[in-house]
């Protein structure tokens, strides 16, 4: 098996992997490292790569805080004195061979959002929540939700800051909402039967002062037991 190891750079800052290519066997584990030379460290990060997809976030430190795709296959360390982050990759498997990305910023091009689950059953009265998960490059997000009835425009819900922004705006108390790195979900409290719709959660980046709008929209829909 080998796996190769790639870099996110810019001008002012650089990260470099210690070596390109590693060889290993299958099942056991590697540790992968790139050194940085930059002051900007409240984000490190590691990615995947396979030929002919896009790269997939693995996991990120940003200031200190672990968010990890899978918490028993990707463990990341900073030792920030030798300016060095690794990534621990535990009982490697055939698919792991591939190209790795280490990156002192999200680099992935491009967004993408999809609903945890197409259908949620309650029954009046009680709470649900649902759920999206989405792959962005910005640290600065907005999560948006949405319900649309039949032959009517999406009702807007709520929106919620993600990653480093703190903004958010929610139409009715009965709404709640949090974010993580990589998911969003939305918490209706006490259903009522008008609840019974088509959900949709949306993502905008906010990283332009301009903010172009993402019209990524996945549906998520609510069936109501009486």
């Amino acid at each position: 098996m080998v796996l190769s190891i790639s870099r996110g750079t810019s001008v002012e800052d650089i990260i470099t992997p210690d070596r390109d290519v590693v060889d290993v066997m299958e099942g056991s584990s590697i540790k992968l490292s790139c050194r940085y030379n930059s002051s900007l460290t409240n984000s490190l990060l590691w990615y995947l790569q396979h030929p002919g997809s896009s790269p997939q976030f693995l996991i990120v430190d940003y200031s200190g805080i672990i968010t990890n795709t899978d918490s028993t296959k990707w463990t990341l360390i900073h030792e920030k004195e030798k300016t060095r982050v690794d990534l621990d990759i535990s009982s490697t498997e055939v698919t792991d061979s591939t190209l790795f990305y280490c990156a002192l910023k999200p680099t992935i091009a491009g967004e993408h959002i999809t609903h945890v689950k197409h259908e949620v059953i309650s029954t009046e009265g009680k709470p649900v929540t649902l759920s999206c998960s989405y792959d962005a490059c910005s640290e600065y997000l907005r999560l948006y939700w949405y319900k649309h009835y039949p032959n009517q425009a999406p009702q807007f819900l709520l929106y919620k800051g993600a990653r480093s922004w703190r903004s958010e705006h929610i139409t009715d108390k009965r709404y709640k909402s949090t974010t993580s790195w990589t998911s969003t979900e939305l918490v209706i409290t006490s259903l009522t039967l008008a609840d019974t719709a088509l959900y949709y959660c949306a993502l905008r980046d906010d990283t332009q002062r301009y903010n172009v709008y993402k019209t990524l929209y996945k549906n998520l829909q609510i069936k109501m037991l009486c």
